[in-house]
């Protein structure tokens, strides 16, 4: 038996063209044989089967350099020590931490302000999922309610809706160039390509866009933006826990339509920090006035922000938190001196503005009401499926489309009747039933409302079933009453 550190096989195909991984299954005779039946269908079909999308589990590419021998070794005794052990949501196990290949400069500015950091995901990196004063201990978490970051994360947030926050945020960043790209982008993504440059000379318009495999099922989301007149180099920012995934997922695509781009992975290279909350411009126009006239989902580049030498960074507003927000994109060596620049701000009205950090979960309340998903919440599904309509070229063919095809799921939310103490109790997979029990549907992700004492949740509810306004969600032997919800319960706000 071979062991990754997670314990689970490595079963898919690799950034080689043609090569596919078929090892490291721990339970061989009971793993074997649907694992090989899941290979030969990627293998044949070019996809996953419909309705199981096992890459965050067996993808051969979710583990990069970032995984060295020390980190390994130290995560399979963990794993295999824990072999029989329960598993606990948000339990954050800590080994390996200390090996890791990959870091970021901003991780210890972010350190040194009190983030407690979360778990590694695919890409190598730790995110804050809070801040505190150091003290607060979130790895080894063996609990189902009343996570210790809750309350802060609670509190990140209401500072968020009524100030102005800080947050590190760990994209995918990618680079698609050459004569073809435009024409590449409109054939294996579902949105509107911008055409055309900004009316402001130098700005660079974006879309929200989704990826679709040959048979029309959504495996990865973007934010495109263009960076040129000519339209042959275009700016993509995804899911950083599956960049590996997604490269080369391109490049397969881009290698099957013959397409004359290159595809270069700058995740590493490009680190991002956000600023969200209604006072977020107040705060960057103080800091740079060259941002006052920025539209809602453009980029602008910017020499010397802040009137900082040597400070370069490009600028975007948006901000998935749903609120007025700002993205700064740097290169990753500038973190320290671009962090400083932002939170040591010397700006007259410093006390009002009241700038503080936030960390992943309060970004998660955030977007959660206002209806962003992430990609666990697209969960393979077909792009008639998925919720993605306002993101469909009304006319325009791409790869996977198939208006034919007959919707088995639907993507809602969900309000579920929590309480405090186990507002964030409710995971992934859970199943959502009507009150006599009948199943009709789960959920994706959820997280702590910033608006009332329960929980938010995405998920699908089946087509072939009758929709009861009145649901109930049962996870960890506790049964909450839940609604299903026609849209998001806030608006998002920052377009004007």
């Amino acid at each position: 038996t071979i062991w990754t550190g997670d314990s689970l096989a490595r079963v898919g195909r690799s950034a080689l063209p043609g090569w596919y991984d078929f090892n490291s299954l721990t339970y061989g005779i009971a793993q074997s044989l649907a694992l090989s039946e899941y290979l030969c269908y990627i293998m044949l079909e070019g996809e996953q089967p419909p309705g199981f999308d096992a890459s965050d589990y067996f993808d051969p590419l979710r583990y990069g350099r970032w995984a060295t021998d020390e980190y390994t070794e130290a995560k399979v005794k963990e794993t295999y020590t824990h072999n029989n052990k329960v598993v606990y949501p948000y339990e954050n196990r800590s080994a390996g931490r200390d090996f890791v290949g990959i870091s970021y400069p901003l991780h210890s500015v972010l350190a040194n302000h009190g983030a407690r950091f979360g778990p590694f995901g695919a890409s190598g990196i730790e995110t804050p999922i809070c801040y505190d004063d150091g003290s607060m201990e979130v790895h080894n978490s063996s609990k189902v309610t009343d996570f210790v970051w809750a309350d802060k994360a609670a509190e990140e947030a209401k500072h968020v809706l009524e100030h102005v926050g800080l947050s590190y945020s760990s994209f995918s960043k990618i680079l698609v160039k050459g004569t073809g790209s435009r024409e590449f982008l409109e054939h294996v993504t579902t949105a509107i390509v911008p055409k055309k440059q900004s009316k402001i000379p130098g700005d660079m318009p974006c879309r929200l866009t989704y990826a679709t495999t040959p048979k029309g099922y959504v495996c990865t989301e973007f934010t495109l933006c263009r960076e040129n007149d000519e339209g042959t180099s275009w700016y993509l920012v995804g899911s950083r826990d599956h960049h590996h995934m997604d490269v080369t997922w391109l490049r397969d695509q881009a290698r099957n339509a013959n397409a004359d781009v290159v595809i270069e992975d700058m995740s590493t290279e490009i680190c991002v920090l956000h600023v969200a909350g209604p006072k977020s411009k107040q705060l960057v126009t103080g800091i740079d006035e060259r941002v006052e006239d920025l539209p809602f989902m453009h980029g602008r580049d910017l020499k010397n922000f802040g009137g900082v030498d040597k400070a370069d960074l490009r600028i975007f507003r948006v901000s998935f938190s749903g609120e007025l927000g700002f993205e700064f994109h740097f290169d990753s060596k500038l973190g320290p001196k671009i962090h400083d620049i932002i939170y040591n701000h010397n700006l007259s009205d410093k006390d009002n503005l009241n700038l503080r950090h936030f960390g992943s979960a309060a970004l998660n309340s955030l977007r959660m009401e206002k209806g962003f998903k992430l990609r666990a919440d697209l969960d393979m599904s077909h792009y008639k499926e998925a919720g993605i309509e306002p993101f469909l070229a009304k006319k325009r063919p791409f790869l996977g489309r198939d208006e034919t095809f007959e919707p088995k799921r639907f993507s809602k939310m969900f309000k579920i009747y929590t309480d405090k103490s186990n507002a964030w109790s409710v995971p992934g997979d859970t199943p959502v039933k009507s009150k006599d029990g009948k199943l009709i549907g789960y959920t994706t992700t959820t997280a702590r409302s910033t608006t009332f004492d329960g929980t938010y949740g995405m998920g699908f509810v089946y087509a072939n079933v009758e929709l009861p306004r009145e649901a109930v969600v049962e996870a960890y032997g506790m049964t909450f009453a839940a609604e299903i919800l026609d849209g998001p319960p806030e608006k998002m706000k920052g377009k004007d």
